[in-house]
């Protein structure tokens, strides 16, 4: 009987000191995954960016588990998205340069986002956005971000003067127009991380701001009277965000 006993209990021992080694092994391998996985750092693009005149790069940094700085910066040309929805009305002037207003004079060149005669140049951009993670580690999984972002467009349109017989119209020499756009934006998002590549989509709500000189002109008893006229709009903002990255 003591000598069964003593087996029994030896036989514990080396149980229990197997099932420490197993344990140990397990967590010495979770730990080597997750350092060789190689995601502190994403550089994104937006595929679909064009869309509102915007081409950036982004770069994306892993701070800690919940935690990452995200910031961009690229070209700026025709925003189709607000063409769509304000070709028509424009931004509202409310002084002309040459010191009318609403209650006497009205703008006959063309409007703001219509590009019959004006062209779109090549403006910048840059935003920063720092993002936070829940339910998963970051970079991987939803998030919420806080993010400011800064566009300038660029435009030239040919002057509005008379042509003759013909009438008035835009041939005159080209003139520069500008619009600064500014958007304070709270993002609702998720990124897949598979293997090198990664996958956003996103969407946003925000107040935006927006300013800009427009060339406007006027004519009078066969005079034009023209220059550039500032507009101010602040409007909430929505956003939608897709992009694709590779991390490293």
């Amino acid at each position: 009987m003591l000598f069964t006993f003593t087996e029994t209990a030896a036989q514990r021992r080396r149980d229990a000191k197997d099932s420490s080694v197993t344990i140990v092994f397990s967590e010495k391998t979770s730990a080597t995954k997750r350092k060789s996985s190689g995601d502190e750092n994403i550089v994104k693009i937006a595929p679909l960016g064009f869309i509102g005149g915007v081409f950036p790069l982004i770069y994306e940094r892993r701070i800690n588990d919940f935690l990452t700085i995200e910031v961009a910066g690229g070209l700026t040309h025709r925003n189709y998205i607000r063409g769509a929805f304000l070709s028509e009305e424009g931004p509202e002037i409310k002084e002309f340069p040459w010191g009318g207003d609403l209650n006497n004079s009205y703008d006959e060149a063309e409007g703001m986002y219509q590009f019959d005669y004006r062209k779109a140049q090549m403006g910048y951009m840059f935003r920063v956005m720092p993002k936070i993670y829940f339910e998963e580690e970051a970079p991987d999984g939803n998030y919420v971000g806080l993010q400011y972002n800064y566009l300038k467009y660029k435009f030239s349109i040919p002057k509005y003067q008379g042509n003759g017989s013909s009438g008035y119209g835009h041939t005159g020499a080209m003139v520069d127009e500008y619009e600064n756009v500014s958007d304070y934006m709270v993002y609702f998002g998720r990124q897949i991380v598979n293997d090198r590549i990664t996958l956003e989509s996103a969407s946003g709500i925000g107040l935006r701001q927006v300013s800009g000189k427009k060339y406007v002109a006027s004519t009078s008893n066969g005079v034009v009277k023209d220059g550039l006229a500032s507009y101010k709009q602040n409007t909430i903002n929505f956003g939608v965000m897709f992009t694709l990255g590779y991390h490293f």
